[in-house]
């Protein structure tokens, strides 16, 4: 459950669970690193390789998402197995790789395709720098921000906003900008009518 507070009133946001789905890499627009995918050499994983990491992405076969062995690129390796040096992520959070830019490792994380999150990682730090809630990515501004549309359930529709069709509910989605090498995002001001199920 998330709250947003939004014209002096609080809103509550419940998040439904939908069977698992991983949403495909972060492309077309977007300014992350270069990936050369690679799935030949380990059954069911991925390996994701960018000019300074390798990304080992093993899906779980008994629950949602993946975990993940990081290691720099000069090491060649595409295996699932952690050796001394790696970086290894066990998921907690039904987590997908999404992109890589720089030292940034970005996650897609969620069970539907609606509210999901993106999980930024600093590499060389081993550490979240942060979890951004959102419904859509849009390019931002410049290659190190992404736009995020983020959602929200309404009671009653916004101003200026139609009611939903039967059985849907009434949201909201409000634009935010999010740099990836620190996490921080800023509201854009931007809002948009939206409908959830």
């Amino acid at each position: 459950m998330r709250a947003a507070a939004t014209t002096g009133r609080l809103l509550i946001v419940c998040l439904a669970t939908a069977t698992a789905e991983a949403q495909e890499p972060v492309a077309g627009a977007f300014s992350f690193d270069p990936i050369e995918v690679d799935s030949s050499n380990v059954p069911g994983a991925r390996c994701y390789k960018s000019a300074r990491y390798i990304v080992v992405e093993r899906h779980r076969e008994e629950a949602v998402g993946s975990d993940f062995f990081i290691r720099p690129r000069e090491t060649g390796r595409c295996d699932a197995d952690s050796l001394q040096g790696d970086y290894v992520l066990r998921d907690e959070w039904a987590a997908y790789f999404s992109a890589l830019h720089g030292d940034i490792l970005l996650l897609d994380s969620g069970t539907g395709p609606d509210l999901r999150t993106l999980i930024l990682f600093d590499l060389p730090s081993r550490e979240k720098l942060a979890e951004l809630s959102y419904v859509e990515l849009i390019p931002g501004p410049d290659s190190a921000v992404v736009g995020l549309w983020d959602g929200f359930y309404l009671d009653e529709p916004a101003s200026g906003c139609a009611a939903p069709p039967g059985g849907l509910i009434p949201g909201v989605d409000s634009l935010f900008f999010a740099d990836v090498r620190s996490g921080r995002k800023e509201f854009s001001g931007r809002t948009r009518c939206a409908q959830r199920q």
